[in-house]
């Protein structure tokens, strides 16, 4: 979807040339009136993989299981061995319903117990191909640039988007603007949250669970027909226990499995399947999907460099790492390159840490085999990469947050002729000049997007007076 080569321009501030890499065109390839034309930069990036994979498709659906993506799958997958944890408590409670003699124990499991063998039974039914994914869930602030990008996307590929923030002020909710108001226009599902990861997750097993209780009637008594009439006898030396479940339950459990598939494969009315496949996206689409996003990036920025034969140093501010961590990865297989960044959240230490979390997760995973036609990028996955280098600013900016410095160089970007992002790029540029001996090379600064996110920016700056 986007890799043809964005354009390349060149800007002069405080008497130094800079190279900007335009990502925050790659949309305009697409007509106005197309979903995909408002979707550029970073996040487009980020999502280049997932617009282009086949959800039909058993290996692309396996790359995202392996990357944690499949909320359902990886998150909230049970197994028929669940049976086991069915308390003694429990079980003495129904007692009366058990035929209980001195050799021999004859179990009718009740209703209620039945109930976790078919509940359990049923998420086999994600590994179906005919169940398609349906939703996507994502948390962040209520004027992100990865809301916005992901309700495009998910507008694209038809699916519901639901989203979580930590706060949507009254204003904003009665007169909607920015990137808040473009999501809703894209049939974003925006909800409130003290804890928005949190409230996500929960929101997709909560959802599943609903899913599940509207099973159509005639499918679940189809069920209960073949598996709750059914008496299995087993002897036993004591009365039953905890113990003595478990021991049926080992005996009986590859029976049950293959009763669940029977039920799967024959429902009577598999049109109203109760299971669902969610894509779980973390806040800024920091995920290890994006990877493949950042290879086709640093080709274009090697055949660049060739073409006019100029040796870079990249610049690029960081939110969560994603996108200097997988540039620089990535350029380590067609050069000696550096990558520079700055956290525009937390400080230097939260930065590596999060870069570091985001590498762990992606080295226990094998999906990148099936991506990567060349794997020495795996090497540097196993630990931070040896050729990014993370800059503090001068002072600590609080995120987003209107600050004078900010607004000051955000006018001297205005002057370049190029429309620059108001939270990441004067924070970017106040530390790149800040470090500037340490760049030896021609510096190539990554426009990343996020020009919608100034509508509410500006607002804010104007109220302070810092911007008119």
């Amino acid at each position: 979807m986007i890799k043809t080569q964005p354009p390349i321009s060149q800007i002069r501030l405080k008497g130094r040339e800079i190279y900007i890499l335009r990502d925050d065109l790659l949309g305009e390839k697409y007509p106005p009136e197309h979903v995909l034309h408002e979707l550029n930069g970073n996040k487009a990036r980020k999502l280049e993989w997932l617009l282009d994979a086949d959800f039909d498709d058993e290996k692309s659906m396996q790359i995202l299981r392996e990357s944690g993506n499949l909320i359902n799958e990886n998150i909230f997958y049970k197994s028929i061995d669940a049976i086991e944890q069915i308390s003694s408590k429990k079980f003495k409670k129904n007692r009366k319903k058990h035929q209980i003699s001195k050799n021999k124990t004859r179990l009718n499991f009740n209703r209620k117990n039945i109930k976790i063998i078919a509940n359990n039974a049923k998420i086999y039914n994600i590994a179906d191909p005919k169940i398609k994914i349906t939703h996507i869930v994502s948390y962040g602030s209520a004027q992100s640039n990865a809301m916005l990008a992901l309700s495009l996307f998910a507008k694209f590929r038809k699916l519901n988007f639901i989203y979580f923030a930590h706060n949507i002020p009254p204003n904003l909710r009665e007169n909607p603007y920015g990137n808040y108001k473009i999501a809703l226009q894209n049939n974003a599902q925006i909800f409130t949250s003290n804890d928005p990861r949190k409230s996500a997750l929960k929101w997709a097993l909560n959802h599943n669970k609903a899913q599940k209780s509207g099973l159509a009637n005639k499918a679940f008594k189809s069920f209960c027909m073949r598996f709750l009439s059914r008496n299995f006898s087993i002897k036993f030396k004591f009365a039953p226990s905890k113990t003595a479940l478990r021991i049926f339950i080992k005996q009986k459990k590859s029976q049950a499995k293959q009763n669940a598939q029977n039920h799967l494969n024959f429902s009577t009315n598999p049109c109203k399947r109760t299971n669902f496949k969610a894509l779980f996206i973390d806040e800024g689409v920091a995920s290890p999907v994006a990877f493949m996003g950042y290879e086709t990036q640093a080709r274009q920025i090697a055949k660049f460099s060739q073409e006019i034969g100029e040796k870079f140093d990249i610049f690029l501010p960081s939110g969560t790492g994603t996108s200097a961590a997988f540039l620089a990865i990535n350029l380590n297989l067609y050069g000696d390159f550096r990558v520079y960044t700055c956290p525009c959240v937390g400080d230097e230490s939260y930065l590596r840490a999060q870069i570091s979390s985001l590498l762990s997760s992606l080295s226990k995973t094998n999906f990148i085999e099936n991506l990567l036609s060349n794997l020495r990028a795996l090497d540097q996955i196993l630990n931070f990469p040896s050729n990014l280098i993370i800059l503090n600013p001068p002072k600590k900016f609080p995120f987003a947050k209107p600050q004078p410095q900010l607004a000051q160089m955000y006018k001297e970007l205005e002057k370049t002729g190029i429309k620059f992002d108001l939270i990441y790029d004067p924070v970017g540029f106040i530390t790149l000049f800040h470090h500037e001996k340490c760049f030896k090379n021609q510096i190539l600064y990554i426009h990343q997007g996020g020009i919608t996110g100034n509508i509410s920016q500006l607002m804010r700056y104007k109220f302070k007076k810092l911007i008119v």
